[in-house]
């Protein structure tokens, strides 16, 4: 049977070290008792091996055998105390992370799993916005360059919608993570306005480089091509004030500009507001059909 142990002594066993809990790490030992009441208002315990462990009271969650060192494999693949917090497993646990960032270091933030998911990773995929946003605040600056299946961290936050996240990656004035194309040349503002995450899209075409609102993804779509197919009339708006000419003139692999697709597709709002902001050499550009946009708006009536 496990024993408790000194909480200074968590990571070195070393039971004459100083306590160093601090009012707020007493508070946060008082959430964990709560969460996890087996544990006698202990979160760390001993095995037989005189390892820390960080348990439920029924399974273990991690193993803490010295600093920076986290070695158990929980569930499918090997992940640290962070990873199961990002899943919010056990229920509750996510309450535990400023705590465990304070005794394993912020360095575990880089750590992945078996399957090269960093806990952000995880966290972002989960949907567990609160969990992402206090490793990302603490993250440094290697550790906000993590990807995944070619998608980075902005990516991803976009792809769930996790507009306070993107918004905190942003703060880090990470530019490279706003420039980043994943394999479908996608940027996270591609994404953002292709998965109609109006709000999110709004933000992100507000505060990134006016380059990024420019950019074209494999299909040749810019943002604004993209916000037009999908009917986000406030996102092309945002983009067509930030863009310019050039947003507005650019054309696709089809050769079509965001007002000639608007027509196409019968989005008479978002023709309106194109073609106020078109400059006149780009009305009479032709798509691959040699169609201007008299042409394709004729073919509407």
């Amino acid at each position: 049977t496990a024993a408790a142990a000194p909480a200074s002594s968590a990571l070195t066993g070393a039971s004459s070290q100083p306590s160093a809990w601090s009012a707020v790490e007493e508070d946060l030992r008082s959430r964990a008792a709560y969460h996890f009441p087996r544990l006698n208002r202990s979160i760390f315990v001993r095995d037989g091996m005189g390892r820390f462990v960080i348990s439920d009271g029924t399974r273990r969650v991690t193993t803490v055998e010295g600093p920076g060192t986290l070695a158990f494999g929980f569930g499918a693949g090997k992940s640290t105390c962070l990873h199961a917090a990002a899943r919010n497993e056990p229920h509750g646990t996510k309450e535990l992370v400023p705590l465990m960032l304070a005794l394993l270091g912020t360095e575990v933030i880089g750590l992945s799993d078996d399957f090269g998911k960093s806990a952000i990773i995880v966290a972002l995929e989960c949907q567990q916005q609160d969990v992402a946003l206090l490793l990302v605040d603490a993250a440094d600056a290697e550790s906000l360059q993590a990807s995944f299946l070619g998608e980075n961290l902005l990516h991803l936050a976009s792809r769930m919608g996790l507009t306070q996240v993107a918004r905190k990656l942003l703060d880090c004035e990470n530019v490279t993570l706003s420039r980043a194309k994943n394999a479908a040349g996608q940027t996270a503002l591609h994404i953002a306005v292709a998965l109609q995450a109006e709000d999110l899209a709004v933000m992100l075409a507000e505060n990134l480089p006016v380059d990024v609102l420019r950019q074209a993804d494999s299909k040749g779509d810019t943002c604004l091509h993209t916000a037009v197919r999908t009917g986000r009339r406030a996102v092309a708006a945002k983009l067509v004030e930030r863009g310019g000419a050039e947003v507005v003139g650019a054309r696709n692999a089809k050769g079509e500009t965001p007002l000639q697709l608007a027509m196409r597709l019968g989005h008479e709002d978002q023709a309106l507001l194109l073609v106020e902001k078109m400059p006149a050499e780009a009305l009479l550009l032709r798509d691959q059909k040699g169609d201007t946009c008299l042409h394709v708006a004729a073919r509407q009536q």
